[in-house]
C-alpha cells in the first residue's frame, strides 16, 4: 500500500474506517482520543464505535453510570475526532445483539424473547420484536438523541445475527405469512426511515 501521508492523501478509499468495540469492554474518553490519534496518522478517517446500547440518554436513562457513557462523553470524542478529520460513526442495535436495551426491565416489553419462544431455546433478551410500534417510537426517539451528538453523515444500526427473529407469537404469525426476509426488509425500510427523518445515512452489517 502506498504511504498514505498526511490525513490519508494519495490513498483511493473516499471512506477508510477503523472500528472500536465499546460494547463488549469499555474504555475511557481519554483512551478513545488516543485511539482516533494513532488511526488518523495511519490514515484512516472514519471512527466507528460500536457501542450497542452504551450511551446513556433521556429516553434511555437505565444503565448504571459505570456501565454506559453519557452524551457529553461521547461530545467530547466527536470533537477530537473531527479535529483531526475523522468522521464518528455510532454503531447501534436496532434489532439483535440488543442485550444492553432489553435486559432494562423498562424495556422488557419490547424484547422478541418475551413470550419465551426463542430459536435455540432459553429466554436471554436479545432482539427488539419487529412488530411493535412501540419498538420504533423507542428506537426514532433514542437515534434522534444520538443525532445531536454523532453529528456526521453516517449511522450504523448493527442488524446482524438476529438469531431470535421471527418467534414471538406475534412475529411468529408474520414469518408464516411474509417471510422472514420479508419482514427483515420491512425493519431496515422502517429504520431507514428514521435515518432519512434525521439527516442520517444508514449502514448495517452485510450479514
Amino acid at each position: 500500500m502506498r504511504n498514505p501521508g498526511k490525513n490519508g492523501a494519495g490513498l483511493p478509499w473516499k471512506v477508510r474506517a477503523v472500528q472500536m468495540d465499546l460494547a463488549r469492554q469499555m474504555e475511557t474518553v481519554d483512551c478513545i482520543r488516543k485511539y482516533a490519534d494513532f488511526a488518523a496518522g495511519q490514515g484512516f478517517n472514519t471512527l466507528v464505535l460500536y457501542l450497542e446500547g452504551r450511551v446513556r440518554t433521556d429516553s434511555f436513562p437505565f444503565r448504571r453510570k459505570d456501565e454506559s457513557y453519557t452524551p457529553d462523553d461521547m461530545r467530547r470524542v466527536v470533537s477530537h475526532a473531527g479535529g483531526l478529520g475523522m468522521e464518528v460513526v455510532p454503531v447501534v442495535s436496532s434489532l439483535g445483539h440488543s442485550e444492553q436495551f432489553l435486559s432494562c426491565r423498562e424495556l422488557s416489553h419490547l424484547a422478541e424473547e418475551r413470550h419465551g419462544r426463542t430459536r435455540f431455546g432459553g429466554k436471554s433478551p436479545s432482539t427488539f420484536c419487529a412488530s411493535l410500534d412501540e419498538t420504533y417510537d423507542f428506537l426514532g426517539r433514542y437515534l434522534g438523541e444520538l443525532s445531536e451528538v454523532f453529528t456526521g453523515a453516517d449511522f450504523h444500526l448493527g442488524c446482524d445475527e438476529v438469531w431470535n427473529f421471527g418467534y414471538c407469537e406475534l412475529c411468529s404469525a408474520r414469518r408464516k405469512k411474509q417471510g422472514l426476509g420479508a419482514m427483515f426488509a420491512e425493519h431496515c425500510r422502517r429504520m431507514e426511515g428514521i435515518c432519512r427523518r434525521l439527516g442520517k445515512r444508514m449502514w448495517i452489517w452485510d450479514d
